[in-house]
């Protein structure tokens, strides 16, 4: 994402003063709107969406979460490493979920069976809840 995020961050810009970059990045985040819509559709058809979100509200959390704008402030303004971006990805779309279907806040804290990546073990259905990371420093932004 960090070249699709620099590329529409040039666009939004050059959308405030030409009309057809303006079209253009409309068009652009309405595909991004539909395309990403289609993950809180597949969470609702398998049960997985928590029943107090309708799925309008959470399509449009998941439009605001994977939003290039917000890699790019994340990324590269406050210059967060890739993998603590995912972790807070991942953590922040768990909300989306129902109760007990969260994943870890930090997968490398997980005991083997519990679904560790880097273990050869085989992974449990379900994950444990979220756990704080091990830094001590919140994933959440608005939590220095």
């Amino acid at each position: 994402m960090d070249r699709s995020s620099a590329i529409l961050h040039v666009l939004a810009t050059a959308a405030q003063v030409d009309p057809d970059a303006a079209g253009l990045l409309a068009e652009i985040r309405r595909q991004r709107h539909i395309g990403q819509s289609r993950i809180i559709t597949a969470l609702d058809a398998t049960g997985a969406l928590d029943p107090g979100l309708d799925t309008a509200e959470a399509a449009d959390i998941v439009y605001a979460l994977l939003s290039p704008d917000v890699h790019r402030i994340l990324t590269i303004e406050r210059g967060w490493p890739a993998d603590r971006y995912e972790r807070w990805i991942a953590r922040f779309l768990a909300t989306l979920l129902r109760t007990g279907r969260h994943p870890p806040a930090n997968p490398e804290a997980m005991p083997p069976a519990q679904g560790n990546p880097r273990s050869s073990a085989p992974a449990a259905a379900t994950h444990a809840p979220s756990q704080a990371p091990e830094s001590g420093r919140s994933e959440n932004p608005g939590q220095a």
